[in-house]
């Protein structure tokens, strides 16, 4: 098949691709210095956001890179598109959680009630908060 359509060799990795049958073997660390920018530069987009969103969101782009080049991932496995959701994504709708966890604590710290609730939201409720000790 690839005598007849002299496409090269796509199932290759990055650096083979990238690198070396892309500029030869003069340009390959240049061509791979600029791959490790694109990727510097998905992992910069993505300061902020939780580290399981980003796990969860970019599983698939490692097992990608291995068998698929980098611009092929880029176009059209969506790496782009994900870099740009990782860019617009705000970062105030994670910490909302733990805003709210703290408002709660701080409006109940007042009286036992409170207290009692305050140890229930931590997971910290035993039979001494009934007690009243």
């Amino acid at each position: 098949m690839s005598e007849t359509y002299k496409l090269g060799t796509f199932n290759a990795s990055l650096f083979a691709t990238e690198g070396i049958a892309s500029v030869g073997t003069l340009f390959a660390p240049v061509a791979v210095f600029i791959c490790g920018l694109v990727i510097a530069l998905g992992n910069r987009v993505s300061t902020g956001l939780p580290c399981s969103f980003i796990l969860i969101s970019g599983a698939m782009l490692p097992q990608v890179l291995l068998d698929v080049p980098l611009t092929t991932v880029l176009l059209t496995y969506g790496a782009v598109l994900l870099f740009l959701f990782w860019y617009i994504t705000p970062r105030t709708i994670f910490e909302q959680s733990t805003a709210a966890q703290n408002d709660v604590s701080s409006v109940t710290r007042g009286n036992s009630a409170g207290k009692s609730l305050n140890s229930l939201i931590s997971g910290t409720y035993g039979w001494s908060h009934a007690r009243g000790k």
